[in-house]
Order: C-alpha cells, then sequence, then structure tokens
C-alpha cells in the first residue's frame, strides 16, 4: 500500500473517530506510544521521531478551515523506535496534526505482526474495552479497541487486503451535529 492510500485511509480514520462518540468524557489522560502523546503540540515530537521523519515526509492540507499537517514514512524492520521487538517486518508510521495538535498516530504493519503489536497494546494498556471478530476472503481476526475519555487505540486486522493491518491512537472529536444535520445524518435512537 503506498503513502497516498495510507493516508487516505488515515484521514478517514480522523473523521470517522470524530463522528463516533460525542459522549467521550473530558479530562482522561492522553494515550502515548513511546514518548508521542496525543493532543500534544507538534513541537512536542520527541527528538528520536523528529529525527527519523523530515518535512518532506509531511504534506499541509486544510480540515475545513483548519490546517492539517500529515507525515508519513515507512520504516525497515527495527528502525521505527518503540516498536516491539516481536514486530519483523517493515512499519508505516504517519502523525496526523489539526491546528498544531496531535491527533493520530498510525502504524501500518504487515498482518503477521499484527499479533505482536496487539500483544505489546494489551501488555501496556490491559484488556480492550471492545473486542470483535472479523472475517475476510476466508480468515478470521479479532480486532480491538482500548478509550479513555476522547482518547481512543483501535486495531484493524485487515487493511485493503489480508496481508496488510492498522493501528490507530487518535483523539475523538466531539460531534459536529449542525454538520450531521446539514449531511442529512439523522441522531441515533437511543437503545431501551
Amino acid at each position: 500500500m503506498n503513502a497516498v492510500e495510507w493516508s487516505v485511509i488515515l484521514g478517514t480514520g480522523v473523521l470517522i473517530m470524530g463522528f463516533c462518540n460525542d459522549a467521550a468524557a473530558q479530562g482522561a489522560p492522553p494515550y502515548q506510544f513511546n514518548g508521542i502523546v496525543l493532543d500534544s503540540l507538534e513541537t512536542d515530537l520527541p527528538k528520536a521521531y523528529k529525527a527519523v521523519i523530515q518535512e518532506s515526509d509531511c504534506r499541509p492540507d486544510r480540515l475545513g478551515q483548519k490546517p492539517v499537517k500529515h507525515c508519513s514514512k515507512t520504516f525497515s524492520p527495527h528502525a521505527l523506535p518503540g516498536v516491539p521487538s516481536d514486530v519483523k517486518g517493515p512499519v508505516h508510521f504517519s502523525v496526523n496534526y489539526v491546528e498544531g495538535r496531535l491527533q493520530q498516530i498510525g502504524f501500518g504493519l504487515r498482518r503477521e505482526d499484527y499479533a505482536a503489536f496487539v500483544a505489546a497494546l494489551i501488555k501496556e494498556h490491559g484488556a480492550p474495552q471492545t473486542a470483535r471478530s472479523v472475517l475476510m476472503d476466508s480468515v478470521n481476526e479479532n480486532e480491538y479497541t482500548w478509550n479513555r475519555g476522547q482518547y481512543s487505540i483501535a486495531t484493524y486486522a485487515f487493511g485493503r487486503d489480508t496481508a496488510t493491518s492498522t493501528v490507530l491512537y487518535s483523539v475523538i472529536a466531539p460531534v459536529d451535529h449542525q454538520l450531521l444535520e446539514r449531511l442529512g445524518v439523522k441522531p441515533r435512537s437511543k437503545r431501551q
């Protein structure tokens, strides 16, 4: 999967995450990956990552009137700091900033490295809040989600095919109900 395809997937993830949870609790500490803290300023990116992500790996964009900066790069095995040592293949790493604040950390992996990454997440964050089984091309796998207030970690066992997986650390943006109304999206009814 090339960088443009990952950008589309990760950018879409930012928007979807923003519309999924309008009851996110406030005040919970953000998730972090090896010192990269969700909702932190762009200038707070740890030196180890500033050294490996160059400005040429980044592209500016806009989300409505808000400036967005998307940086991504594929790293050879064991070259990206903080990735679990059991991950043997290359890792596509990305960070997405909206108005200078980190909204998403993304990892694209070979699927055979997915279980090792998930095991590291469980070791660090405990049992996930949700787990669900997914099936693609006769391959069955589990996907997991951790939530802490307005912050989330979600694993996706399959990318565009059964050979790739994705892990996203995200800030869940509050739902813009006026925008949803303009788009014709009706609110879900409360379950009884």
